[in-house]
C-alpha cells in the first residue's frame, strides 16, 4: 500500500504541517485575545465604580470637616454665653455607602464611624 504523501514531496507536506499548526495558533490567540478583552473591560467598569465611589467618600469627608468645625463653633458660643462648658454634642447618625445605619463611637458629629479624626 503507497502512502497518501508518497507523490507529494517532503517539502511540501512539512510545509502544509506548519501552516496547519500556525492556524490552530491563531486560533488559540483570538480566544486568548477574546478573554482578555473581557477581562478589560470588566476591570474597566470596575474602575468607574471605584471613581464613584471615591467621590462618594470625598463628599462624605467634606461634611464631616463641615459638621465639626460647626459643632466646635456651637461650643464656642454657648459656652462664651454661658459662661459654661458644654457636653459633647450629639452624635449624628448616618447611612454608609451600602445604607447601613452608621455612628460614631467618639461622638463627634462625624459619619464615618472609621475614620473619624477627631477622637
Amino acid at each position: 500500500i503507497k502512502s497518501l504523501t508518497a507523490g507529494t514531496p517532503p517539502q511540501h507536506t512539512k510545509l502544509q504541517f506548519e501552516r496547519d499548526n500556525a492556524l490552530k495558533r491563531c486560533v488559540k490567540l483570538d480566544g486568548q485575545v477574546a478573554a482578555l478583552r473581557a477581562t478589560k473591560e470588566s476591570l474597566t467598569d470596575r474602575v468607574g465604580k471605584l471613581e464613584e465611589e471615591v467621590q462618594s467618600l470625598r463628599l462624605f469627608y467634606n461634611l464631616h470637616q463641615s459638621l465639626s468645625q460647626e459643632a466646635s463653633l456651637k461650643a464656642v458660643v454657648s459656652t462664651q454665653s454661658t459662661g459654661a462648658a458644654v457636653g459633647p454634642p450629639p452624635t449624628i447618625i448616618g447611612l454608609s455607602l451600602s445604607g447601613h445605619p452608621v455612628r460614631c463611637d467618639c461622638q463627634c458629629e462625624c459619619l464615618l464611624s472609621d475614620g473619624c479624626s477627631s477622637g
